[in-house]
């Protein structure tokens, strides 16, 4: 609940913003139509319900989220309300009185959070009990009330007209009423129905029962109750004269009331700001159309400065006097500079900097993807990874300056950690890396710098020892079979991301585009068929001139089966895309439709020297010359130090001869939505398999199997692709994270697809009672339940913290009954859920006191609302030891903490 009252908090700061701009701008809409007031009210009413807004560089809320979540836990809480003058005046004040105190389980904020939360709450529920207590009371009072007309009733209990109700709404006037009274009444009611007020009024004290707290909150409910009968006032009398409007305030005037306090219902004529209602009556003026059109812009002002939430800041990148040199290493020993590796989590969009006094002025600088060097000269990159974990600084070669040394990922379909060393003093990079064969990782034992080798993405540690220097290259001290030195090749890869579309043949196309192309920076070669123009786009008004001037030569709405148009492609490049990423666009002559072209790998070299590997498929067919676009887009920073580029051939590969297909072989096949969406997986028992993810695909993927743990990782005999599967009790499941790229688009193939062997069927297991009941029977009667919590660390090491036992059979028989109905699906085991994490284990006793099932339920901090389980209710033989079950139910967060106050008694 204090996450629930936080983020109510935060969104009344935010929308308090708005109350308060709108009361600055209500003197100047004072000759603007109510209406329109009216409806800036309910924008102040949209950005008090969502609990999400539209970001923009025009917002003026100075923050979206004054008071962080983990300002509960934090050591030294601290609020971020955007205005850097109030932050330094109220921070020192919070952070001494509400600090927390290591020897207390929680700390002062948490202990008046929750004291606010329950106020909070107490005050809602009060609210909410007063409207409904008023509506009794007051249909309690009408109840002999006489209908006169449809929809119209007159009393003898009440003093003025109102309307009641909100899905049939009644008008309720005064017995002793005159007839030209009752006129000018009911026109202002039936305005009130018009307008739905009988559904905004309640609504708007429903959303004031949630935001009591706030005084700004409740002057705009009377503001927008007061706007409300302005509103019809100004409906009804528009079309009358000054004699008609005096005969409208007197019937004002004699419905009056005495105040009520607020209330959500009803409407009542008479009920507010009477004097000011008539003197707006008596000197109403038409608002002319350009007092509507300044009003409507200066409400379009106002909503698209503080309906939206300021876009986040960009932190500057610090700058190498910025940085705080650490101590001088000792020799013998290392300092961490960071270590994601065995942590749960690693924030993809943040960067790292450092500095060490063995070189002053340079500033090393972490981001996800690459290490670099920055001075004043500029910044260089040393290396990159996919991502790099973590970094250490070691003095391993013996000249007392410390090597910049970490782990870092390789691969997309094949993924290996291996560890580099990077000696900046003579600006040398040194690998221990062995891939295929061994992951290599660093650690920190001791204050000392330590390897950790274990097989190919897998988790046991085969061998660890210190890293050394040896030979001029890292090893690990003691290995029994160290790697061989590995050299990385002149040129490295970059990532890119590529397609393919039909445009047609046009040789006048061709030729613009060979007169448009930097013939210095793009050289034309006869790479693949023809002479390939390369035009390099940086921006979207270059995208888009270049759209315009070979829109008159190319058909960009042509498509096929597995291509998509370049018309639609051309949604993609916007000015967000060119911010950080280049567009490379080669146009290709094809003998015939059926050929196909694809991207094998970009690479940059040393020089500078960018080349992208182009791989054609040609299929037979009828002579039909026709072209394509090939657009490669890279990131801006990769090719930085581009000086030239090419497409080139890739090397082309031969099937194995010793490559045969034969049985017996396993078929397993996985359906899609559509009759002709199948694909077929054939693995014999020579590990040779065949893969086809499509019957309208002429393409056959074909090569070698290898079983790893539960792991099959196919390799197609030209390296083109590999694709990795887990196990599963009915066949395989498709694994896209460890995989190539799919051959083909006409598959509907994605993460968790699962291949079943022909001779089994599918099961269809959706909740964990269709898990347990095979085989078992009747669910038998819960007599009771056992709960227990155990507290994970961060080393995996089990507390248990509380322990109850319910005897309340219905109560059990209520939590098995929604336990039986939840939906799971079978997945693998996170890595992360081997941290730290909270654990309830349910165990459920019949009449006779035998246990009917075991669940065990885990939920870790950085899951969000991923709740995970296990137990005895799967079937033996369906037990696969690394996979656990995802409850698939928005609510499962909510049911573990219900169990956990249902622990806590």
């Amino acid at each position: 609940m204090d996450a629930l009252f936080l983020k109510i908090l935060n969104m009344s700061i935010t929308a308090s913003w708005l109350i308060l701009a709108l009361l600055a701008l209500r003197p100047l809409l004072r000759k603007a139509p109510k209406w329109l007031v009216c409806l800036l009210w309910s924008v102040a009413g949209l950005r008090l319900l969502f609990p999400f807004s539209i970001k923009s560089a025009l917002s003026l809320i100075p923050s979206a989220q004054t008071i962080r979540p983990d300002i509960l836990y934090a050591p030294n809480p601290q609020i971020q309300s955007g205005i850097p003058a109030f932050n330094q005046w109220v921070n020192p004040v919070i952070g001494e009185s509400l600090a927390s105190v290591p020897a207390t389980s929680m700390n002062p904020l948490q202990l008046w959070t929750r004291a606010a939360a329950y106020v909070w709450l107490i005050g809602m529920i009060v609210l909410l009990f007063y409207a409904i207590f008023s509506y009794g009371r007051l249909r309690k009072r009408i109840g002999a009330s006489i209908q006169v007309a449809e929809g119209v009733w007159i009393s003898d209990e009440i003093d003025s007209p109102f309307i009641l109700g909100l899905v049939k709404p009644r008008i309720y006037l005064p017995s002793g009423m005159e007839a030209g009274q009752r006129a000018l009444v009911m026109a202002h009611e039936r305005a009130h129905l018009a307008r739905r007020d009988h559904w905004w009024k309640p609504l708007g004290f429903l959303i004031l029962s949630l935001y009591w707290f706030n005084p700004l909150c409740w002057l705009a409910y009377m503001l927008l109750c007061r706007d409300i009968e302005m509103a019809c006032d100004e409906k009804v009398i528009r079309a009358m004269d000054k004699e008609g409007r005096l005969v409208y305030s007197e019937t004002l005037l004699a419905a009056s009331i005495p105040h009520r306090p607020v209330m959500a219902c009803p409407l009542a004529f008479g009920e507010l700001a009477v004097k000011e209602r008539i003197r707006k009556v008596l000197n109403y003026k038409k608002p002319t159309f350009w007092i509507i059109l300044l009003a409507l812009i200066a409400s379009l002002v106002l909503i698209f400065c503080f309906l939206t939430n300021p876009r986040e800041p960009v932190e500057e990148p610090k700058t190498p006097a910025e940085s705080h040199p650490g101590t001088v290493i000792e020799p013998g020993l290392a300092e961490e500079w960071f270590d994601y590796l065995h942590l749960n989590s690693m924030d993809w969009e943040s960067h790292l900097e450092t500095s060490r006094p063995e070189f002053p002025g340079v500033t090393f600088r972490w981001t996800p993807g690459e290490m670099e060097a920055v001075t004043q000269a500029g910044s260089s990159a040393l290396f990159a990874g996919m991502p790099i974990w973590n970094a250490y600084f070691c003095d391993l070669t013996g000249d007392g300056k410390p090597e910049l040394c970490g782990t870092v990922s390789f691969g997309s379909g094949f993924v290996d950690n291996h560890v580099v060393v990077f000696d900046y003093e003579n600006k040398e990079t040194h690998y221990l890396w062995n891939r295929f064969v061994s992951d290599y990782e660093l650690y920190l034992e001791g204050g000392r710098l330590c390897v950790a080798k274990r097989p190919p993405m897998g988790e046991e540690i085969l061998e660890s020892g210190r890293l050394i220097f040896q030979d001029g290259r890292p090893a690990m001290e003691g290995e029994t079979a160290p790697p061989p030195p590995y050299e990385p090749e002149e040129a490295i890869g970059i990532g890119f991301q590529a397609f393919s579309s039909p445009v047609g043949y046009s040789r006048a196309g061709h030729k613009a585009m060979l007169d448009r192309a930097d013939y210095q920076l793009f050289p034309i070669v006869d790479a693949v068929h023809g002479l390939i123009p390369l035009v390099k786009l940086d921006s979207r008004q270059d995208f888009e001139t270049f759209y315009r001037e070979m829109a008159a030569h190319f058909d960009f709405d042509l498509e096929d089966t597995d291509s998509p148009a370049f018309s639609r492609l051309a949604d993609l490049y916007t000015d967000e895309f060119f911010r950080e990423n280049t567009l490379l666009l080669a146009y290709l002559f094809e003998r015939n439709p059926a050929d196909r072209e694809w991207v094998d790998a970009v690479t940059l070299d040393r020089e500078g020297r960018v080349e992208i590997a182009v791989r054609r498929r040609s299929d037979p067919g009828d002579l039909d010359v026709t072209g394509r676009f090939l657009a490669v887009n890279v990131s801006k920073e990769d090719i930085a130090a581009m000086v030239t580029c090419r497409i080139v051939p890739a090397p082309e590969t031969e099937p194995p001869e010793d490559f045969s297909f034969k049985g017996p072989f396993d078929t397993y096949r996985f359906e899609g939505s559509e009759p002709l969406d199948e694909a077929v997986l054939q693995l014999n028992t020579e590990r040779a398999f065949t893969l086809s993810l499509s019957p309208l695909s002429s393409y056959l993927a074909y090569g070698h199997y290898n079983l790893d743990g539960q792991h099959l990782i196919l390799r197609t005999w030209d390296g083109l692709y590999t694709y990795t599967f887990d196990r599963h009790a009915d066949g395989w499941r498709f694994n896209a994270d460890l995989s190539s790229p799919l051959y083909t688009r006409l598959s509907s193939l994605t993460d968790g697809g699962l291949f079943y062997l022909v001779d089994m069927e599918p099961h269809d297991r959706r909740t964990l009672g269709d898990w347990w009941h095979p085989g078992q029977g009747q669910v038998p009667e819960a007599r009771s339940l056992q709960i227990s919590e155990y507290q994970y660390d961060d080393q995996s090491i089990a507390t248990k913290t509380a322990f109850r036992a319910i005897q309340d059979r219905d109560l059990a028989e209520s939590w098995l009954g929604r336990l039986m109905d939840l939906p799971i699906r079978e997945i693998r085991t996170p890595e992360s859920l081997a941290g730290k994490r909270s654990v309830l284990e349910l165990s459920f006793q019949d009449l006779r006191g035998q246990e009917i099932i075991f669940i065990s339920l885990q939920a870790y901090g950085d899951g969000g609302d991923r709740v995970f389980m296990n137990g005895n209710f799967i079937p033996p033989a369906d037990v696969v030891p690394e996979n656990i079950f995802l409850i698939e139910d928005i609510t499962a967060m909510q049911m573990f903490k219900d169990l956990k106050w249902l622990l806590e008694g």
